[in-house]
This record gives C-alpha cells, structure tokens and sequence, in this order.
C-alpha cells in the first residue's frame, strides 16, 4: 500500500457496531495547515485517540491521531529538520503546534508515559494535556496487564477479548499492521469517549511535557528507551532441564531441575509441552 493511499477500515473490537473508519496516510513533510485543521474538525468534542508505531531501535516510525470516523496517519521522515519559517512551516512543526500542544484537544494513548518521551527523544516534541488511558486500571492490576486494557477499554461486558489481544499483540512495534496502528489509535479515541470511561477520565492527570525540564525529560526518555529495547531483547521461551521423576497431585505439577537442583518457580503463564525427555519449555 502506498503511503498516501487513503484506505477504510471496520472496527471489531467493541461489540456494537460503528461506522467505518477513513484512515488517511501522509509522510510528514507533505502535511499543510490545511489538512491537520480539517483532522481536528472532525473532532469537536476535542478528544484525540493517539497511537505510534516503533521502529526495531525502539524510534518513533508512524503516529496515528484518531477521531470518531477519521485517522490522520503520520509516516515520520528521518531526514526531515524543521522548518520554524512562519509562513511555511515543516510539516513536522505544524503536527507539533497545531495537535500535539494545542489546548483545544486533550490527546489520549495507551502507553502515554512511553509515547511522551519518544516525542521528546526522537522528534524534540513536547505535549500538552496528554492522558494515559492505563492509569484507569482497578488498583492492584498491573498497567502492563491485560484486565488492565480491558478496564480502559470499558470493561469485559462491551469488548471482544481475543479482538483486543490480536490488536495490541505486537505491542506499538514495527511488525505491527498500519492498519492495527490506526484501529489502535481509534479505540484510544472511543474509549476516552465512552459515557461509562467518562468520570475515569476527567481523574486521570493531565501530561505536559512542556512544563519539564530539558536535561529532566531527556534523562527520563532515555531510560525509558533503555528498558524498551532491553525487553525487547528478552528471549520469548527458555528451555530448563528437568528430571523425569515428576508429581501431579489435585492438578499441581511439581517439576525438579537437574540442573540447578531447585524448584522451578511457578508463574502465570508457564507452559509446559511434551518434547524430548528431560525437558521443560517455560513462555516467559
């Protein structure tokens, strides 16, 4: 698909139905005012949904801004440098300016601290009224969890759970689908909206970057790019050697390792498969 072909998506992961979902592409240096003004009518409640995609050194590659039947999907031009001429600005400032720190939108994404900073340390973008849609998890739920998209998103009753896990399964990467990229940044927008979110909303804080230091928010950005890339580098199964001496009493498995002669310690999504003898595949 080429970058500029606008295309229509249907949203499947709230159960009632909605209209479809006109999504239109742009690299950055081909936006004018003209365009992000006609993106921001469409959303006169002045909520904006708002999802990235990453690259494989964790940099920004695509931001999807979202209304209620509209997706402004911005491709970011690495050779581009701003241009702060007041009569023609780059596009790159316009998207700075005009969305990012305009008062008129409140800006909410799933990851909101992650998305903050990749704006400082990739594009030297601030923003202004940014909300993180993870801080509504029930307390005890781990922002990274899966009840807690679910919370965010409305709750169980009104969303397709397996939906919602294929549409967050490749976690803002680069192997994520554009299309997943917008449909991401549109349920960031309907779930911001929902009558149900809306006093969930109004107690999240508010994030503005523009109130932080420099030498702050770049220190905080990095670490949090460090982390990133570090998780991903984390292998997705690791293979333990066990003793094929086992038990399994009122369905808990009681597994030796041979080679560090401890227990293997039990998590929440270890999986055991028949494989060769001696062995233990444990999905971390």
């Amino acid at each position: 698909m080429r970058p500029d072909a606008p295309f229509t998506i249907f949203q499947d992961i709230y159960k009632t139905a909605h209209p479809p979902i006109r999504i239109t592409p742009y690299t950055e240096h081909r936006l004018t005012p003209d365009i992000i003004r006609e993106f921001l009518a469409s959303a006169p409640q002045g909520v904006i949904g708002f999802a990235p995609a990453y690259g494989r050194s964790c940099m920004l590659s695509v931001l999807a801004f979202a209304s209620s039947e509209r997706v402004l999907l911005v491709y970011i031009d690495r050779g581009s440098v701003p241009n702060y001429n007041k009569d023609r600005p780059s596009g790159r400032v316009l998207l700075h300016d005009l969305i990012l720190c305009a008062e008129t939108h409140a800006k909410y994404s799933f990851r909101m601290d992650v998305l903050a900073t990749a704006l400082f340390l990739d594009l030297g973008f601030r923003i202004a009224r940014g909300v993180d849609l993870l801080s509504a998890a029930r307390p005890g739920d781990s922002r990274h969890s899966l009840s807690a998209m679910m919370t965010a998103l409305g709750g169980d009753a009104g969303v397709d759970k397996p939906k919602v896990i294929g549409l967050f399964r490749h976690d803002e990467d680069v192997c994520a689908p554009i299309a997943h990229v917008a449909l991401q940044a549109w349920a960031a927008w309907r779930a911001a909206t929902l009558e149900s979110n809306i006093q969930k909303m109004t107690e999240i804080p508010r994030m503005d970057t523009r109130e932080w230091s420099e030498p702050r928010l770049d220190a905080l950005a990095k670490l949090i790019r460090e982390a990133r890339r570090l998780a991903q580098q984390k292998p997705v199964r690791v293979e333990n050697e066990v003793d094929s001496e086992f038990s399994c009493t009122e369905g808990k498995l009681s597994v030796t390792s041979t080679r560090y002669k401890t227990r293997i310690l039990a998590s929440h999504n270890q999986v055991g498969r028949r494989g060769p003898p001696h062995t233990h595949n444990r999905q971390s």
